[in-house]
């Protein structure tokens, strides 16, 4: 049983009728090894890590922070820290994929240079997730830095690569699935916005503080 109380090895045994005199022992792969653990678990901090800083700060900049001539330098910063952040986001995303493969075939940390660890098959949804994850972050601050664009679509880019988040994981195990993906989506948004509101209000107090000095 795994951390999350999920069965991930060994059998269960039953009989239909008599019990059969002789048994066969399912093959159990061998536990994961601890550098992939580790790697798998710093990759996916990274994923939320970078997207809640892109996508909050976004929010932060499009919603939250008045436009004017005194906030030009800070929306500029803002913008800035948000590009680093989605870069981050999606460098771990696509990462992500050859490390569930890895996971998921039982093989370790040094696989990840085997060309079939790369392989994409876009029936799984770790594949659909990372596409949304990039096209979502790419588009929010891209569209971010045009005066023209209304903010709609920053946003849009935004609910996109957090929307990416709750197609993978254990909310897709239960129902029902629409309300619980729903909550997950919600759930990611108020962390996002959290993030990114705090870092926001740091480094705009730091260019008022500039602003303000002699």
């Amino acid at each position: 049983i795994s951390a999350d109380g999920h069965p991930v090895a060994g059998s269960l045994v039953f009989s239909v009728g008599t019990p059969s005199q002789r048994t066969i022992p399912p093959e159990v792969s061998a536990p994961t090894q601890r550098g992939l653990q580790v790697a798998i678990s710093a990759v996916q901090a990274l994923v939320y890590l970078g997207m809640f800083l892109a996508v909050g700060l976004v929010i932060f900049r499009q919603l939250l922070l008045p436009t004017s001539t005194a906030t030009e330098g800070a929306r500029a910063s803002l913008l800035t820290v948000a590009r680093r952040g989605a870069d981050v986001g999606i460098a771990a995303s696509l990462l992500m994929l050859p490390l569930t493969t890895i996971n998921q075939s039982g093989d370790g940390l040094s696989a990840l240079f085997a060309a079939r660890s790369w392989e994409v098959d876009l029936g799984n949804p770790e594949p659909v997730a990372a596409i949304l994850a990039v096209v979502g972050l790419a588009l929010a601050v891209t569209t971010s830095a045009i005066r023209q664009v209304q903010a709609a679509l920053p946003l849009a880019g935004g609910a996109l690569a957090l929307g990416s988040l709750a197609l993978v994981g254990h909310s897709r195990s239960f129902g029902p699935e629409p309300l619980v993906v729903a909550t997950d989506v919600v759930h990611v948004l108020a962390g996002s916005v959290w993030f990114g509101g705090l870092v926001g209000l740091t480094i705009y107090t730091a260019h008022r503080r500039t602003l303000a000095a002699p």
